[in-house]
């Protein structure tokens, strides 16, 4: 079974070091933004069954929410990304959640993701996302991909989620 799991979020919110960690455990200090789009995939086991999880990693440049929709319209699952360092790092996610609520598949799962964990005092940006997400039944997960924390765990959730 294969599943289309796309990132999203703003610019330096994550993504594309999560998806580094999850793919092959491995993390650099500095990232170039990922201009477009950019494809890596992996094979997980989960009760002995076999999963094909297609990664796809849209970037954050706010020009391409509108051609983002390509990536989106057949996925399994969207994750949005914010930056947890920085106290404005979640502003834009309920503009997102609100503009792909009305442009993805009804039976795809939405989850949002708190990364960078490791840099210090993040609670105002993380209170804003947990009462978001409680308040509109929305999965949220905290992850670390420099410290790995919680990598493995959440593609096992969205995984899972996936499965039905």
């Amino acid at each position: 079974m294969e599943f289309k799991i796309v990132f999203l979020g703003p610019q330096s919110s994550g993504k594309s070091a999560f998806l580094l960690r999850a793919i092959a455990d491995n993390y650099h200090e500095n990232y170039f933004s990922t201009c477009g789009a950019s494809y890596m995939g992996k094979i997980i086991i989960i009760d002995e069954n076999q999963y094909k999880l297609n990664f796809w990693d849209i970037g954050g440049d706010e020009r391409l929410v509108q051609l983002s929709v390509m990536y989106t319209r057949d996925a399994d699952a969207i994750l949005l990304f914010y930056d947890t360092s920085n106290d404005l790092g979640f502003d834009k996610i309920p503009e997102l959640v609100t503009f792909y609520k009305n442009t993805i598949p009804s039976d795809s799962c939405l989850f949002i993701i708190g990364a960078k964990v490791d840099c210090g005092n993040n609670t105002p940006a993380i209170g804003k996302a947990v009462r978001f997400c409680n308040e509109n039944g929305i999965k949220h997960f905290l992850t670390s991909s420099k410290t790995r924390e919680n990598v493995d765990s959440i593609v096992q959730e969205i995984t899972k989620k996936c499965i039905g």
